[in-house]
């Protein structure tokens, strides 16, 4: 039986610093050598825009020539048929040989002028620019020689602090020896073979299947053996690992994460910041606003629209869009009216009001993933359907219709506020589970993110994306019976322009409408503001076309300021440019 070897702590432990210290090493070069080469690049750029505007300088000389040429040919043409006398013909020609037809002369020299002028700005610029560079170079170099410095300086600090706990280390190394001799003793393998041995004594065991076993089994320990011998790593390296870890946390490679992380949430605060701003301008001017009836309100008045902007945020997480949840709406109501004033069960109506709301989004669904129907197009048509199908069913009248249920819904209070937001926030903890820990929620984040890459991984595009739908119609089919419950009353106009409200808590809260990032937290986060917003404009006594602009003012806001767009970024890179080329070519 093979041999048990002591690992050594140290070795590995320095190996792992090493290995960090030379990664870091190659992140800091490989940035610094990234802005060098950009600096010389521009260089290389400036120097071949001097070289194509002189070159365009030079192509009107010659094409100057070429006229020349023409002028002769044609009047050697113009001789030789007799259209002109010899003396005529003479005459013109000398004049345009010595260049002082159609100033020929003059033509050329102002432009020469002026490729000399050109040439001795583009030559000072350049020159300017290149020496700039080579003092931006330079302390890019000094820049990146003091980085290496620190993680030089901290692996020493690391190998010192390992140097002093070379006693732990040893003992380590012994503990770490004993540690994988009893697993391999408490091994099942082990165990057969102890069992084995044991028969063998007792004889309960031929001598031949007694070799060939014992054989088998030594193997099968020698393969443990040479398995944890194999193993670079023990248990107090993996802990001197997350050791190093914390060590380097803030590192030059972890910078742009730890910056990435902080815009982050700063995109998440930003909401925040706007609710307090708006809370304290109002509650000076309406001291009504800080009212607990008030702010039991914004999220009575509200849960509808929050269930709705839960069912939205699934679909543009995936990359979609979905325009027909208002009209899917106030087609429920409208149902949910018939068939109560039908003295149908309330039961058997909201199950028939969320199966309506489901099976639209499927259509919806089939039409996106299998058909691969744009999403803005089939359900602007969905939209256009049943809010055509609503009209049709109310005949264009309001149907006001009663449930001691729904009424007791809406009565019915937890912690000072109403079922139907804890029903809303229900939805939006049981979605958020959905999307952020199973598979099913990180497959529609990867089809968000690239769905042709999706596909490819082998994830069911397109089931998930249809059912992306459906469960977004039973987010609606929720607010549906909350909105039912509220207002009691199906009207022709119900939900009018509700999704788009639900869309802009979406992007409010920072999802990006591309895909594949955001979630139902930054939704609520966009849902909360849009609802105080509301409130509190209506409390002002705001008309509701001032309010509209308001309102998309400051989604605009949200959205210039969201630093996964990069708006800001590109406005200024844009502004940069421009003027570069303006300084470049005055």
């Amino acid at each position: 039986m093979k041999q048990i070897l002591k690992k050594n702590n140290k070795k590995i432990i320095l190996g792992q610093i090493e290995s960090r210290v030379n990664s870091e090493k190659f992140v800091i070069k490989k940035f610094y050598q990234n802005k060098i080469e950009k600096k010389q690049d521009y260089i290389f750029l400036l120097a071949t825009y001097r070289d194509n505007c002189l070159a365009d300088l030079r192509n009107k000389i010659v094409d100057l020539e070429k006229e020349k040429e023409k002028a002769l040919t044609d009047l050697e043409y113009k001789f030789k048929n007799l259209e002109i006398f010899e003396n005529e013909f003479k005459i013109k020609k000398a004049l345009i040989e010595n260049g002082e037809f159609a100033n020929f002369n003059e033509k050329i020299s102002k432009i020469n002028k002026k490729i000399e002028a050109k040439e001795i700005k583009w030559n000072k610029l350049i020159s300017k620019k290149t020496l700039q560079n080579k003092t931006k170079i330079s302390k890019f170099n000094t820049k990146q020689e003091l980085e290496l410095h620190k993680i030089d300086k901290k692996s020493q600090k690391i190998n010192l602090d390992l140097e002093n706990s070379i006693q732990k280390l040893q003992e380590m190394d012994e503990e770490d020896l004993k540690y994988r001799e009893n697993r391999i003793q408490n091994s099942k393998i082990v165990i057969k073979k102890k069992e084995l041995d044991q028969l063998a004594q007792n004889k309960a065991i031929g001598p031949l299947r007694f070799e060939e076993l014992r054989e088998e089994y030594n193997n099968k320990i020698d393969d443990l053996i040479d398995k944890s011998n194999s193993i670079n790593e023990t248990k107090y390296s993996k802990r001197y690992s997350s050791i190093i870890q914390k060590d380097f946390l803030f590192a030059f490679s972890n910078k742009s994460k730890i910056v990435k992380k902080g815009l982050d949430t700063v995109n998440a605060i930003k909401l925040i910041f706007i609710i307090m701003i708006f809370a304290i301008a109002v509650g000076i001017v309406e001291p009504g606003f800080f009212s607990t009836n008030n702010w039991k309100n914004i999220f009575y008045l509200n849960a509808d629209i929050g269930c709705m902007a839960i069912g939205v945020t699934i679909i543009i997480l995936t990359g979609g869009i979905d325009l027909s949840i208002g009209s899917t709406m106030a087609f429920a109501t409208a149902m949910t009216a018939k068939l109560i004033l039908g003295g149908l069960d309330i039961g058997i109506v909201l199950l028939a009001v969320v199966a309506f709301c489901a099976a639209s989004g499927l259509i919806s669904g089939i039409f996106v993933s299998i058909l691969r129907f744009p999403p803005f197009i089939i359900t602007l048509i969905l939209m256009m359907i049943w809010r055509g199908s609503t009209q049709f069913l109310l005949g264009n009248v309001s149907q006001a219709f009663d449930s001691s249920f729904l009424t007791q819904l809406i009565q019915t209070e937890f912690l000072g506020l109403s079922a139907v937001v804890w029903i809303m926030f229900a939805l939006a903890i049981v979605t958020f589970i959905i999307l952020k820990f199973t598979v099913y929620g990180r497959h529609v984040y990867a089809i968000g993110g690239n769905y042709r890459s999706a596909q490819l991984s082998g994830i069911k595009t397109k089931t998930v994306l249809a059912s992306v739908y459906v469960l977004a119609g039973f987010c609606v089919g929720i607010g549906s019976i909350i909105y039912n419950a509220r207002i009691q009353t199906a009207a022709p106009s119900a939900g009018n322009a509700w999704e788009l409200d639900a869309i802009a808590c979406v992007v409010l809260g920072g999802t990006l409408l591309t895909g594949g990032k955001g979630g139902i937290v930054l939704t609520m986060l966009g849902w909360f503001t849009m609802s105080v917003l509301k409130n509190a404009l209506n409390l002002v006594g705001l008309s509701s076309d001032i309010q509209l602009i308001l309102k998309g003012l400051i989604i605009m806001v949200a959205v210039l300021t969201n630093t996964e767009y990069k708006i800001v970024k590109k406005i200024k890179l844009w502004f940069i440019k421009q003027y570069n080329q303006l300084k470049l070519f005055l």
